[in-house]
């Protein structure tokens, strides 16, 4: 991180996913990096967890692309409407600081969009649950 004057902002780690999710950061209204990585490398698809899944099926890439939104409910409701897939619902709220999804790999560029909206000067990426909940949905993939 030192080359590229990124500094590690923090990480959440879900053990029971065997991933760890870190955050680095140029400066607080830069652009951010957010890198989610196994603990345990790949073992097999009955114990190993989403992240090295992914990676055995899709090798170590990016995984998506997020999307900040104002009104994420009615963001959701639409593109859903419009037949939009999804990995997971809704998951946390303006009493987490923030509200997040994923949809479902796109077939053409094989990313997952997230459609995030935060609240109240919530300054975060995630929150430990959120994080947890989208990891365990790219287990859909």
């Amino acid at each position: 991180m030192e080359l590229t004057g990124y500094d590690f902002a923090f990480a959440v780690h879900v053990t029971s996913l065997n991933s760890i999710t870190s955050v680095a950061r140029l400066t607080m209204d830069d652009y951010a990096q957010v890198f989610t990585s196994g603990i345990e490398p790949f073992v097999n698809y009955e114990v190993s967890g989403p992240t090295e899944k992914f990676i055995v099926n899709y090798g170590r890439r990016v995984h998506h692309t997020a999307f900040r939104c104002v009104e994420i409910e009615d963001v959701f409701a639409h593109l859903k409407a419009d037949g939009m897939r999804f990995l997971i619902e809704l998951v946390g709220g303006p009493d987490d600081g923030l509200h997040q999804t994923f949809t479902e790999t796109f077939p053409t560029t094989f990313l997952v969009h997230e459609y995030i909206q935060r609240y109240a000067g919530f300054d975060g990426f995630f929150t430990k649950s959120n994080v947890t909940e989208l990891t365990r949905a790219t287990d859909k993939q």
